[in-house]
């Protein structure tokens, strides 16, 4: 078999490892809000948010995804419905960011001056819930599985208000159930207080 043919299978291979990835995860996503919704939350963002550039080839391979949750009876139809409530979130990440070689699951508490909001977030504002994670100009706090970022005031006006966050990560496998989806991700918003 030829060099070239064997690579070619090897592509081939692993874009259908891609998408098969992809549909798990948009399992996970559909889960995520049919179990929220059991123990009263709501999807902020009804797709996930997720970087993507058609300039920058990071962008072509989507490996970061956030969606958003407040703790409500209703579905916002617009920012003054949730803008006094907390905003929670999960993001998925299938890199291998901060010396992590296994895609991580966090649960995440953020906290924003919310008069920066004019609207709901939306799939492009990706960057503005994933930079406290990974850009060097905020104070961060990150032990084995948690993290304390801080914008310390600074960052306000350019990260659309952004105040502070606190996080989770665990092992994407871990969360394999609906019941695992409650008690993971929903009761473990309660364990993110400032």
């Amino acid at each position: 078999m030829s060099t070239v043919h064997t690579k070619g299978e090897n592509i081939v291979r692993a874009s259908n490892l891609l998408k098969e990835t992809y549909e798990n995860l948009s399992v996970l996503f559909s889960e995520l809000d049919r179990v929220g919704e059991e123990q009263g939350y709501v999807s902020i963002t009804p797709r996930f948010m997720r970087y993507k550039s058609t300039i920058d080839s990071d962008g072509w391979l989507i490996t970061n995804f956030i969606k958003l949750y407040v703790k409500s009876t209703t579905i916002p139809e617009g920012v003054d419905d949730i803008r006094d409530l907390p905003w929670y979130g999960v993001m998925v990440d299938l890199t291998e960011d901060d010396e992590v070689d296994f895609p991580v699951l966090s649960i995440l508490r953020y906290q924003f001056d919310q008069s920066y909001w004019t609207g709901i977030p939306s799939v492009s504002d990706h960057w503005t819930f994933w930079s406290p994670f990974y850009e060097e100009e905020f104070d961060r706090l990150h032990t084995e599985n948690e993290w304390t970022v801080l914008s310390n005031g600074k960052l306000k006006k350019k990260y659309a208000g952004f105040e502070k966050l606190k996080a989770i990560d665990m092992p994407l496998f871990d969360v394999k159930s609906p019941e695992d989806v409650r008690v993971k991700v929903f009761e473990g918003f309660k364990q993110l207080d400032f």
